[in-house]
This record gives structure tokens, C-alpha cells and sequence, in this order.
């Protein structure tokens, strides 16, 4: 049960008493533990320096929001194979409308002021401190037309805070009451969000701007900043978080060895939240040609089982190998350029620079038209740059048979071409900085989850170093 990591996770941190408090969207923590929603932290830079060393032991990835980062806010991600946590962490509590957090309200929190939610094992603000909060939030959200928009766009998900922490605060809070009065919060907000005796409202934003962290020229540039951000989210389709530093990573195996499926299972896992992106560089032509190949290509090998590779090498097919080079040059150019954008980017195989291997180059020297042919395929194999990280699959032979035969769709290869193939790429060399060998001999669905973890490991590794 993953929340059984999530347990163990919290428990570490209480062990420690690293202190931290959940400091509003309370009425949001079962749906936290249910991967739905993220938890909001705030804690300080002490403890936060504690509680970082444990993040990295569980394999929290932290994440840049494609819109706007701010200086005390981060954002954690825990993948696991059937839910994503989210860990909203404040090392100070940077708060304001949804754009800006222009006010830093961390003098008016006392870690003191919490309990321990037996139900959840979470240290919770006391929900009159979060009620405060919460109207601060909501005054300030009120003082301008963006901040009211963004209000109106999340109504829902305001009242049923306000609801909540108006259920659970309690009568005559001495320390509420001195807070409230202090800064002239004596207005109400009733439960389709609008104030009740709202008197003072210059007086309340005057009284605050000691608070404030940012000016006119910080604020206009944060705005204009954003804007910017949404209309390149839009036009180039990204999710809302992508990786602090661009990875790129391929996975490599025998044929059967389920490569293809475990590089989809993983996308699926990352591709909501993270921007990712898949190649496929051994055939990357478009798939009507691909299929179209293979139907010929299988039809030939049922009817000729005893040699499925008697064909000989003629211009065509030199033709043919040259244009794959091409290719493979034009599609590594792509993959580096996302990772450049900070993608995460994972390849279904990848080349090698040596003859006779797989994904290599191909052209004989037959005569001086083929090696002039051979010497330019030659050049756009070296130019391809090595791909930071290879996760070889080592699979036994009789599973890639096995596999093979049970195989639902796609192309059910000749048992001849799966051995020939297997002894292939176990002396094939791919272009990879470094190597992580797997031993894949399991069921499938306990090998995906043993390289999600190690998926979580390397990307840990490779962004975010200074943990």
C-alpha cells in the first residue's frame, strides 16, 4: 500500500522532531493522502535544512512550476505506480493574491499553536490561527481586480475552507481575538464568500504593508512575467511542472524484453504533472510506414520460417540504411532540445557507433559508391550525442521467448530472430554516459514498479544534486 511509504515518511520526521505545521487546506489532507490534492507545509529554515536529507531518502523529486517560482515556496513530488503526493513546502509563509505573494506573514505564526491529528499523524495549525489566515488571504485577494478573478475562478474550493475552519475554530480564543483586533479583522465572511460588516478596508491594507516584500515595479514585472508564461504553456502544450535541470534517458533490451511497454507504464506515471516526452530512435519513421513494413516483413517470415534474413543487400536497402541515419541525427537534435527546455525525455532504445551491433551503422563497403554512402552515415552516427543515462534491461532468453509468444499485439517475431537478436545486443554498445543494468526476470507489473523507483533515484540524482 503506498500510503504505507507516506507513513513511514512522516513518522521519520517526527522521530526527529523536525517541527513543521500543516498551515491551511486542512479540509484538503484526506485527499492529499488519496493523490488528489497537495499538502501545504510551513516550515522553518532549520528544521527545513533536517527535513530535506529525509525528502531525498524517499525519493521526493522537487519540481519548477512552468508559470511562477517563488523564493520560499517549493514543490515536492513523490511518483509511485498508482499516485502522485505533492508536498507544498513554505520555508517562510509568502502568501497574498494567487500571483504576486507579496506579503511574508511569517512573524504572525508560532509553531506552538498546533495540535497532532491522530487521524492523519500531521501536526495541524490551530484552525483559529488558519481562520485568521484565511481572512488575511481573503482581504488581500479582494484589493485587486486579478486577485478578485481568481477568487471568483475557485469560489468552490474557498468555501469549503471557510466552511471547514468555521465548524472548528473555537469561541473566545484569546490569541485569535488579540489577533483580530490587532489588525482590525472584525469583518465576517459569510459562506458564499462575501463580507458582512466590512468597515475600514484602508485601514486593514495600510496596517499590512509592513508586511509587504515586493513594490510597484516588482509586482508590474511579476504580472507581466506570468502573462508571458501562460501564452508559451498554451501554444507549446506543457503540463504545470518540469524538471529543474533537463534529463534525457533510454531504456535498452533484447527484443521481447518489454521495453516499449515499461517506457509507456512510465510515461503514464509521469506525464500529468511532469513535461516529458518519448522517442523512438531504432525506426523513427511515421507509423503508417512502420506498419506497413512490419505486416510485410512478418508475412514474409511465416511463409519463409527457415531463413527469415536471406535477402540480399542491394541499393535500396543502402538507400534505406542512409535515410535511417539521417533520421536518428534529426530525432537526437529534437531529443536534445527538449531536454534543453528541461524535459524529462525517455527513448525506447537508442544508437550505437559500431557495425554489427543494433541501432549502428549498416552500409557494407561493397564498392566505392556504397563506402562513399557508408563514410556519410558514418558522419551522422558520430554526430549524435550520448544520452546521459542507459537502463539496460537484462532479460534471460527463454523469458524473451516466452514473451514473445505471449505477446497481444504488435509484431510476434520468429523464435530464430529472438535468439539471434538477444546474443546481438548483449555485445551491442549504445551511446550513453552511464550505465543502470536491471535484472528483468520478473512479471511485468513488479519490474515497472522496481524501475519507477529507479526512475525516481536517477532524476533525484541528476536535478536535484543539492539536496
Amino acid at each position: 500500500m503506498n500510503d504505507k511509504i507516506l507513513l513511514n515518511f512522516f513518522k521519520e520526521i517526527h522521530d526527529l522532531n523536525i517541527e513543521y505545521v500543516v498551515w491551511k487546506n486542512s479540509n484538503l489532507i484526506n485527499n492529499f493522502f488519496l493523490g488528489i490534492d497537495n499538502l501545504d507545509i510551513y516550515i522553518d529554515n532549520n528544521n527545513y535544512k533536517k527535513l530535506k536529507k529525509i525528502l531525498s531518502k524517499y525519493k521526493w523529486l522537487k519540481l519548477v512550476n512552468n508559470l511562477r517560482n517563488y523564493k520560499f515556496i517549493d514543490h515536492y513530488f513523490l511518483f509511485t505506480r498508482y499516485k502522485t503526493y505533492h508536498l507544498h513546502i513554505y520555508s517562510r509563509l509568502i502568501t497574498g493574491d494567487s500571483i504576486l505573494k507579496e506579503y511574508d506573514f511569517s512573524a504572525l505564526i508560532n509553531t506552538k499553536h498546533k495540535f497532532f491529528s491522530t487521524k492523519y499523524n500531521l501536526w495541524i495549525l490551530d484552525y483559529n490561527i488558519q481562520f485568521f489566515l484565511f481572512k488575511l488571504r481573503f482581504i488581500i485577494k479582494n484589493n485587486n481586480i486579478l486577485g478578485k478573478l481568481l477568487l471568483k475562478k475557485q469560489k468552490e474550493y474557498y468555501i469549503n475552507e471557510l466552511i471547514y475552519l468555521k465548524n472548528l475554530k473555537t469561541k473566545n480564543n484569546k490569541f485569535y481575538n488579540g489577533l483580530i483586533k490587532k489588525y482590525y479583522l472584525y469583518f465576517e465572511i459569510d459562506d458564499n464568500l462575501k463580507i458582512i460588516n466590512f468597515q475600514n478596508k484602508r485601514l486593514i491594507i495600510n496596517n499590512l504593508n509592513k508586511f509587504k516584500i515586493r513594490n510597484f515595479l516588482n509586482n508590474f514585472y511579476i504580472y507581466s512575467n506570468f502573462i508571458i508564461r501562460i501564452f508559451q504553456k498554451k501554444l507549446f502544450k506543457r503540463k504545470s511542472f518540469k524538471l529543474e535541470k533537463g534529463l534525457s534517458i533510454f531504456i535498452s533490451g533484447c527484443d521481447a524484453s518489454g521495453k516499449s511497454t515499461i517506457l509507456n507504464e512510465i510515461y503514464k506515471i509521469y506525464k500529468n504533472k511532469i513535461d516529458i516526452k518519448t522517442f523512438t530512435i531504432a525506426k523513427p519513421y511515421p507509423n503508417f510506414i512502420i506498419n506497413f513494413a512490419i505486416k510485410k516483413k512478418y508475412s514474409k517470415i511465416r511463409s519463409n520460417k527457415k531463413n527469415y534474413q536471406n535477402q540480399k543487400y542491394n541499393f535500396l536497402l543502402m538507400i534505406r540504411d542512409f535515410s535511417l541515419s539521417i533520421l536518428r541525427y534529426i530525432v537526437s537534435i529534437r531529443i536534445n532540445k527538449y531536454k534543453k527546455n528541461n524535459y524529462l525525455v525517455i527513448c525506447d532504445r537508442y544508437v550505437s557507433n559500431y557495425y554489427n551491433q543494433i541501432n549502428g551503422p549498416r552500409i557494407s563497403n561493397k564498392n566505392i559508391i556504397y563506402i562513399i554512402f557508408r563514410n556519410i552515415e558514418l558522419f551522422f552516427y558520430s554526430r549524435i550525442k550520448s544520452l546521459e543515462i542507459e537502463i539496460r534491461l537484462r532479460t534471460k532468453l527463454d523469458i524473451a521467448i516466452l514473451r514473445n509468444i505471449q505477446r497481444k499485439k504488435g509484431e510476434i517475431k520468429n523464435k530464430e530472430e529472438i535468439v539471434e537478436r538477444y546474443h546481438l545486443f548483449e555485445k551491442s554498445i549504445f551511446k550513453s554516459e552511464k550505465i543502470y543494468e536491471y535484472q528483468n526476470n520478473k512479471y511485468l507489473p513488479e519490474s515497472i514498479n522496481d524501475l519507477l523507483i529507479l526512475f525516481n533515484k536517477i532524476i533525484l540524482s541528476k536535478t536535484n544534486d543539492y539536496y
